[in-house]
C-alpha cells in the first residue's frame, strides 16, 4: 500500500508556519508500519493541487490531503478533488469534526482512496486519529515495533556517536533527532516478521544500558508534563529564581494543566541587585567568585528556599551570550529536603538555544531528583 501526502497552504510555503500537520501524519503512519512514499506541499491554487494529483497518480494508492476545506475563497480542495474524479465512479464518506465546522472527506474510487482533512491542527489531529487507527491499524501484515527514548543533557551529535559505536543501522533501525524545543530523542523502528521481536528486545536492552538514567521518558509527552504530574503525585510545591533562563522554567511549567497545584513562587533575578535584594545573595560572594559561580547559585537556592518555603527550589545563573569567552557557562541548582545539588554546564548554541537548553536541563534534574536518581547520573564517555 503506497501513501502520498499533499499539504496545502501558501503559509506553508512562505515560511510563516511550520508544517506540523505533515510531521504529525507521517509519524503516526510510521507507527502503524506505513511509509509515506512522497510528500508535496502546494499553494492554495486549483491548478497546483490538480498538478500534484496528476503527478502522484501512478505513484500511490492512498492520497492524504490537508487544508482547504473551510469556507473562505481559497478553500478549494473539495472542488479540485471532485472535478478530478468527475469521470470516475466514487463513494463519499464524511468524517466528523469534533472541534470545528469543516468535515473530513473520504473519496473511494476503484483502487484509489483520497482522504481530506481540515488544516487547523486542533481539528485535524483528533479526526486523523479517529479515522486512521480505525481504518488502517492491524491491516498491515508486517510486524512493526517502535519505541522512543527522550534523552537528557546530551546533544544530538553526542547521542548519535554513542549509537554509532554499537553498530546499529542508523537508517533503518535507530535514528537520533532533535525536536523544536532542542530536546534530543532516539527513535527505534523495526519492521519485518517474527525475527523483529528478538532484534527489538536486543536493541532496547543496549539503548537502556548505554543511556541509563539519561532517558527521562519513553513517550511523546513533554518533560514539563511528566514533571508536573510527578510533583502533583508527590504533593510537592516548587519555587524558581532564574537568571540566564529568564523565567522560561516557570513559564514552561505554567503552560501545563494543573500547574497551579505545584507552583509556589517564581522570580527572574537577572541583575546582581535582584539577586541581593530578593534572594539575599551576599555582594562579597559575587565579587569574590563572580555572579556565574557555584557559590552564588548556592546562595540563590538558600535564599529562595527561605522566602518561599517551597519543597523544591530551582535556581539558575549563567552566560547566555551572544558574545564572550564565557558564553554557555552556567550553573543549575536544586534544593530539596535541605540538600543542595548544583551542576555546572557549558551549553553550546545561540542565545535562544542556550536559554532553552538551560530550562530543559533544570527540569530534567528535577525529574531525576524526584525519582531518587540524581546521585546516579553517568554521562557516557564519548
Amino acid at each position: 500500500m503506497r501513501l502520498a501526502l499533499i499539504t496545502i497552504g501558501k503559509e506553508l510555503l512562505d515560511g510563516r508556519i511550520r508544517n506540523t500537520n505533515a510531521e504529525f501524519i507521517m509519524s503516526h503512519l510510521n507507527t502503524l508500519g506505513y511509509e509515506t512514499q512522497l510528500h508535496l506541499t502546494v499553494n492554495d491554487d486549483y491548478g497546483k493541487i490538480e498538478e500534484a494529483l496528476i503527478y502522484l497518480d501512478k505513484k500511490a494508492d492512498i492520497f492524504i490531503l490537508t487544508g482547504g476545506l473551510g469556507s473562505t475563497n481559497d478553500d478549494i480542495t473539495k472542488d479540485v478533488i471532485e472535478n478530478y474524479l468527475l469521470e470516475r465512479d466514487y463513494s463519499l464518506e464524511l468524517l466528523e469534526n469534533r472541534f470545528g465546522i469543516a468535515k473530513g472527506r473520504v473519496y473511494n474510487s476503484k483502487d484509489k482512496k483520497y482522504v481530506l482533512f481540515p488544516g487547523p491542527p486542533r481539528e485535524l489531529e483528533p479526526m486523523f486519529i479517529d479515522y486512521i487507527y480505525k481504518e488502517m491499524e492491524n491491516k498491515n501484515e508486517i510486524i512493526v515495533k517502535n519505541k522512543i527514548y527522550r534523552i537528557s543533557f546530551l546533544t544530538e551529535g553526542q547521542t548519535f556517536r554513542l549509537i554509532e559505536k554499537e553498530g546499529f543501522d542508523s537508517l533503518n533501525e535507530v535514528t537520533t533527532y532533535i525536536d523544536n524545543e532542542n530536546s534530543v530523542y532516539i527513535q527505534l523502528n523495526l519492521k519485518g516478521h517474527e525475527e523483529v521481536e528478538d532484534r527489538f528486545e536486543e536493541i532496547d536492552k543496549k539503548i537502556n544500558k548505554i543511556f541509563g538514567n539519561l532517558i527521562y521518558s519513553n513517550d511523546h509527552r513533554k518533560r514539563e508534563e511528566i514533571f508536573v504530574e510527578k510533583m502533583i503525585e508527590e504533593n510537592l510545591s516548587i519555587a524558581s529564581a532564574e537568571s540566564f533562563t529568564g523565567g522560561n522554567i516557570a513559564s514552561s511549567l505554567i503552560k501545563i494543566a494543573n500547574a497551579s497545584k505545584i507552583i509556589n513562587k517564581s522570580f527572574v533575578t537577572y541583575s546582581n541587585e535582584a539577586k541581593m535584594e530578593i534572594l539575599g545573595v551576599d555582594s562579597r560572594t559575587i565579587q569574590e567568585f563572580g555572579v556565574v559561580s557555584k557559590e552564588v547559585c548556592q546562595e540563590m537556592l538558600e535564599g529562595l528556599s527561605r522566602i518561599s518555603g517551597a519543597d523544591l527550589s530551582i535556581a539558575t545563573t549563567g552566560y547566555a551570550g551572544p558574545s564572550g569567552e564565557e558564553v554557555g557557562r552556567a550553573y543549575i541548582g536544586l534544593r530539596y529536603r535541605q540538600v543542595n545539588y548544583i551542576f555546572e554546564h557549558k551549553f553550546i548554541g545561540t542565545r535562544d538555544i542556550i536559554i532553552e537548553k538551560g530550562k530543559n536541563a533544570a527540569i530534567d534534574y528535577g525529574l531525576l531528583l524526584l525519582r531518587g536518581k540524581i546521585n546516579n547520573i553517568e554521562i557516557p564517555m564519548l
